[in-house]
């Protein structure tokens, strides 16, 4: 049995979901210690309807700037993977958004970060992907040309499968 972890779509309806090998990648970059750096990259996976499914992700390059409360994503590695894999997959992996962390417990997004995300919001209104992994909690957000909404944790009991949040590490 896999485990995943879904968020609520609050522009379809549909489900935002990460499987566990994001997860378990993603678990590793959480910045625990006081010394840690922000980490991040670019999430890749699949559009399905209303929904959207993460299946894989890239992490830090050495060419990326990373500092205890700032990463910038650099290295040119991070796009040519999207697109080895994009090739490779007959198209039908894309990609979805972009993750980083930050050195607090439950995070959100700074003023930097909205602006960043802004900017890789594609005119033509497709939905991107914005996660931000904290010490204990995550947040996640869609983007749209109309602007960026937090999305809310899916909890279904009936469904065990799908974890109920992506708080501690799963």
């Amino acid at each position: 049995m896999s485990t995943e972890v879904a968020w609520i779509n609050p522009a379809t309806g549909g489900y935002i979901v990460l499987n566990e090998t994001v997860i378990n990648e993603l678990n590793k970059y959480r910045q625990t210690t006081p010394v840690a750096k922000e980490s991040g990259g670019i999430l890749l996976g699949a559009r399905r309807g209303p929904h959207l499914e993460v299946v894989d992700l890239t992490t830090p390059f050495p060419r990326d700037i990373r500092k205890r409360t700032f990463f910038d994503r650099r290295d040119s590695r991070h796009n040519g993977y999207a697109l080895k894999k994009w090739a490779t997959n007959q198209r039908k992996i894309d990609y979805l958004g972009e993750w980083h962390t930050h050195p607090e417990c439950i995070p959100s997004p700074s003023s930097l970060d909205i602006k960043e995300w802004r900017k890789l919001i594609p005119p033509r209104n497709a939905q991107l992907v914005f996660l931000i992994l904290g010490i204990s909690d995550s947040w996640l957000g869609l983007g749209r040309t109309s602007g960026i909404k937090h999305c809310k944790p899916f909890n279904d009991p009936e469904l065990p499968i799908v974890q109920r949040n992506f708080g501690a590490k799963i």
